[in-house]
């Protein structure tokens, strides 16, 4: 019986489970049987090729038998290459490429067109994705991939991977992104992460570092890590956030202009921008001179180098002076460009232009900055409190 034997499975792109093609010598003629699975109810169905007509072309049976054999090996060759006869000729057959071979197609055309930064956060999701669909489903091809499957899949990435609401909108923005290529693309008929309900945004919080807790911090570094004080202050000064920083080369800075070309590929809204760089942190930028105008500003090795920096190196950098110096958790790196932009609107520079040097989408998202959190909030008030 059917059940009885093994599915042979192929390591193609297409992937069907199939039963290999054999010589059936019935009373009624000679034929060639084999089964394959069906793309669309994943039934096994039998597929039989007649051979009368080729064993009569031979006075010999054993003749005939040499010729159709070679026809079983080219059958069966195929079919572990992933043909399936039930798919061949159809207008949507590539909705039949298996889950992980579109990604890689999606992946491709993307790594053509966008940062390096952004295709490794693409791949992030889609191996998330891929290891899903492998693990806890039956499924194939995406285009069996219905409500149902994604509405579970999101509830896998919230409640199982326990992300914040933040990333998990970010989720539900990218499948909507991949899927729409893949409908585009004649992969799948819908996109079902449209039906997809975003959470309630946690707001953004804006922590400022005070001043006292920013000196203890760059005397510490100064002695021991001027480079990552550098950094530091790159963020303060020319709002540069840390992603940018590793993407910057040595001919992006400009001491004539006092100015760095951030170039769109390195910027986050992908607008290019020059800049400002003010003289106090111009004159600590003298030492890149000597190095070659295509090596990273801060390399593997946080000199100037033809190695990038992994953002992360930074971060953790930060982390560890940070709890040596006893420095309150909510202060990160990225809050030295947070300080930055509050202080710039406390020295009274206007909004716009401090938009166009953070390079923010809209004058709303440097609005924020005038409601962070001031953990000096309360002394200034106390010490302020005008006349009734």
């Amino acid at each position: 019986m059917l059940s009885s034997q093994k599915f042979q499975k192929s390591n193609s792109p297409l992937i069907f489970n199939y039963l290999p093609a054999q010589l059936k010598q019935y009373s009624c003629g000679w034929q060639i049987e084999y089964y394959v699975e069906d793309p669309i109810t994943g039934e096994m169905i039998r597929v039989r090729n007649r051979v009368d007509l080729i064993k009569k072309r031979y006075s010999k049976k054993t003749e005939a038998l040499q010729h159709i054999n070679k026809m079983i090996l080219d059958i069966n060759l195929r079919l572990s290459k992933g043909w399936n006869p039930l798919t061949e000729g159809k207008e949507n057959s590539r909705m039949f490429l298996s889950y992980s071979e579109v990604s890689k197609l999606f992946l491709n055309e993307k790594t053509r067109e966008l940062r390096p930064e952004t295709i490794k956060t693409y791949t992030s999701y889609i191996n998330t994705f891929n290891s899903y669909i492998e693990s806890k489903t039956t499924l194939k091809h995406l285009f069996k991939f219905h409500k149902y499957e994604a509405v579970c899949f999101m509830d896998y990435v919230y409640n199982e991977r326990k992300v914040s609401s933040r990333s998990y909108n970010n989720y539900v923005k990218f499948f909507r992104l991949y899927f729409n290529w893949l409908k585009a693309h004649a992969y799948i008929n819908n996109n079902h992460f449209d039906d997809i309900t975003l959470k309630k945004k946690e707001k953004k919080k804006r922590t400022i570092i005070p001043v006292e807790q920013r000196n203890i911090i760059s005397e510490y570094l100064s002695e021991h890590d001027p480079l990552l004080l550098l950094i530091c202050k790159l963020m303060y000064y020319s709002l540069l956030r840390p992603k940018e920083i590793t993407m910057l080369k040595v001919g992006d800075v400009s001491f004539e202009k006092k100015t760095i070309n951030v170039k769109d590929y390195v910027a986050k809204n992908h607008n290019e921008r020059f800049a400002a760089v003010p003289d106090v942190l111009l004159d600590e930028l003298q030492y890149i001179a000597k190095y070659p105008k295509d090596y990273f500003l801060f390399s593997s090795l946080m000199i100037p180098g033809k190695k990038q920096a992994d953002q992360d190196k930074y971060r953790k950098r930060f982390e560890k002076i940070k709890k040596r110096l006893n420095i309150p958790k909510e202060f990160q790196l990225y809050s030295y460009r947070d300080s930055g932009i509050s202080d710039y609107i406390k020295e009274g520079l206007d909004l716009i232009s401090i938009k166009q040097h953070a390079d923010h989408h809209s004058l709303a998202m440097t609005d924020i900055y005038t409601d962070h959190y001031d953990p000096k909030l309360n002394e200034k008030i106390q010490n302020n409190v005008p006349k009734f």
